[in-house]
């Protein structure tokens, strides 16, 4: 009887036990569900957070990705369009060229002159009163050889070598050209003035033929460059000095600037 009621008591023990290991598990994990919820409630707001920052830095991305294959394809159309344009000024510039070389080959007198068409490089008239002209080793070329820029005589060779040649132009205060008038045979000398200024004829009688507008050829003993323009009469004024007139004439020179090429007489 004794031993029953002790069998009782550890039976009423363990199931105690037992059933305190069960609460005291259940109260934990309970405890530990809430900390696993938090957690995931934590996890699920970081990934959110992270899936909208990825989303946001991916659309950046694709943007500037996007913006750069856009500023290539602008930067390569832009070249090609230069391309383009250099191609056209390229052919416009020999259409201008053909015509101007169109031009020189049907001027009449031409056909009584040997010459070259020369290239004009540059010119420093505001500075020497001089231009640069390729010449690339043109046979019989010398001192002295006038270059015609297709209305008239702008200056003189005073200087070459195989690759370029240096131009006296005809208004340079140390120039001095023999001509005739036009309209009347007459010969004169004509002296430049400095290239800012109109050339001169002096020395001539108050009674001499020679009027405003009066066209002056190039003239030299040996009928070199014959019937070549040199100038135009602008002005005639009386010497009131020396007495006699003076004559004032105006150059080709200014018109350079529209001629990329000139016409050489050897």
């Amino acid at each position: 009887m004794f031993l029953n009621k002790k069998n009782n008591y550890f039976i009423y023990f363990c199931f105690l036990l037992l059933s305190l290991i069960f609460i005291l598990f259940d109260i934990y994990y309970n405890k530990f569900n809430k900390i696993k919820l938090f957690f995931n409630n934590i996890s699920f707001l970081f990934y959110n957070l992270h899936s909208k920052l990825y989303i946001l830095i991916r659309k950046k991305v694709n943007y500037i990705n996007k913006k750069g294959i856009l500023i290539n394809k602008n930067i390569k159309l832009i070249k090609k369009n230069l391309i383009l344009k250099n191609k056209l000024y390229l052919i416009n510039n020999l259409k201008m060229e053909n015509y101007i070389l169109y031009k020189f080959l049907n001027i009449p007198f031409l056909l009584n002159n040997k010459y070259s068409i020369v290239r004009i490089l540059f010119n420093s008239k505001s500075i020497l009163d001089e231009l640069f002209i390729n010449i690339f080793l043109y046979k019989n070329i010398k001192y002295g050889n006038l270059l015609f820029n297709g209305i008239g005589i702008i200056g003189k060779l005073i200087f070459y070598n195989k690759n370029f040649g240096k131009i006296q132009l005809i208004c340079n205060n140390d120039s001095g050209f023999s001509g005739k008038i036009l309209r009347n045979g007459l010969k004169v000398i004509i002296s430049g003035n400095g290239c800012n200024n109109n050339m001169k004829i002096l020395d001539l009688p108050i009674n001499v033929d020679i009027k405003k507008g009066d066209i002056i050829l190039n003239y030299d003993i040996y009928n070199y460059y014959y019937s070549v323009p040199i100038g135009i009469v602008f002005d005639v004024l009386k010497d009131n000095i020396y007495g006699g007139i003076i004559i004032i004439v105006k150059s080709f020179v200014n018109y350079i600037h529209n001629f990329d090429y000139g016409i050489l007489f050897i």
